[in-house]
């Protein structure tokens, strides 16, 4: 009899450490609707009940050879968000600049960021795609201030410009007479 009830006993706590773990997880969703509710609180995009993504994981080598047509030599990708397929893909280690502490969930909350964009027609209303970045990166910063996340998680701010910038620059080329 004993040994029934430590069994039992037992499997309770396997099955409540079970569900704790899965609904605990990154990507589950119950925790994006935590991140999409904290998107809400800090952007003007509004989740309207729309399937959410799909979370993948893959290398830097295969997000690369996916987004670039010639990758680049040094190739430093931490996600992207397929608009097409509804598919978020998360870089499996951080990129250089970041760490392996809450990195899949930062990068989660910033990609979520584009699933909203593409769901309230932000694509169609911008200069360029790059101009999505800069919403994506505002929330990703705010998002590691207020959870306590490392500050290595913060987009680096020169960065941030730089990539959600629309504009080519050229140097100007001088004419000799």
């Amino acid at each position: 009899m004993e040994k029934k009830i430590l069994t039992i006993g037992l499997l309770a706590v396997a099955c409540i450490v079970g569900l704790y773990a899965v609904t605990n997880k990154f990507d589950s969703n119950r925790n994006m609707m935590k991140m999409i509710e904290f998107i809400e609180d800090n952007t003007d995009l509004e989740y309207k009940g729309d399937k959410l993504p799909t979370v993948e994981i893959a290398t830097q080598q295969e997000m690369c050879e996916v987004l670039f047509d010639v990758v680049p030599e040094e190739c430093n990708i931490a996600g992207y968000y397929n608009d097409e397929t509804n598919v978020i893909v998360i870089g499996k280690n951080p990129t250089k600049h970041m760490v392996k502490e809450r990195f899949k969930e930062v990068i989660l909350v910033h990609e979520l960021v584009h699933f909203l964009q593409k769901t309230n027609g932000v694509y169609e209303t911008i200069e360029c795609r790059r101009a999505l970045e800069q919403d994506a990166f505002k929330i990703q910063e705010l998002y590691v201030d207020a959870n306590n996340i490392s500050p290595r998680q913060k987009p680096d701010p020169l960065f941030s410009m730089i990539i959600s910038n629309c504009q080519t620059y050229k140097m100007p080329i001088l004419e000799s007479h």
